[in-house]
């Protein structure tokens, strides 16, 4: 027997890539593995509340624990709310942190357990939406993961693994993302 199988790229947890906002941008079949291998520092924003920001200030004092090189996921809590009318909207990360991020902290990869990090109502000069953080990131060859689940599961650090399908020409995919504490599973 043979199944077919049709999917949405952005469905669920899904990993971003250049692509997504770049036609000369990586995609799912060149993104290079060991940007999305590695170790990982979860920072707690679980306080913050819909269309709170997340401030550079913040990143440096709950996030002191993340390492250069790191892949950064962001605990919001918001994946305990996934498909009720509370899920949207989320907290968003300030543009200044995610330069800092990118920038000082070199990391490989960044995630949320919300829908997004960027702030929707912001525009660009001529008025437009506009996605600064996204673009930031992607013109960095990093990429980024959106609606993560299970967070609170992992602590500060873990080893973790985001497993994408080496799809030629797609932009997103859907992952497994398997974390390690200590050289075991954390449980789904």
């Amino acid at each position: 027997m043979s199944g077919e199988v049709f999917f949405w790229t952005h469905c669920g947890t899904h990993v971003e890539f250049p692509f997504h906002h770049r036609e000369d941008g990586m995609q799912a079949q060149n993104y290079p593995l060991t940007n999305l291998i590695g170790d990982c520092a979860v920072v707690d924003f679980t306080d913050k509340k819909a269309g709170d920001p997340m401030t550079l200030a913040e990143f440096k004092e709950r996030g002191k624990h993340i390492r250069k090189g790191d892949i950064v996921f962001l605990h919001t809590g918001l994946d305990a709310k996934w498909r009720t009318n509370d899920w949207e909207p989320y907290p968003y990360v300030e543009f200044d942190a995610i330069k800092w991020l990118v920038d000082e902290m070199e990391i490989k990869a960044i995630g949320t357990d919300a829908t997004s990090l960027e702030n929707f109502t912001h525009k660009n000069e001529d008025g437009i939406d506009d996605q600064p953080n996204h673009n930031y990131i992607f013109q960095h060859d990093c990429a980024m993961v959106e609606s993560l689940t299970n967070l609170d599961k992992i602590g500060e650090r873990a080893f973790v693994t985001i497993e994408p399908l080496k799809i030629r020409g797609i932009e997103a995919c859907p992952v497994r993302i398997l974390a390690f504490l200590d050289g075991a599973l954390i449980p789904e």
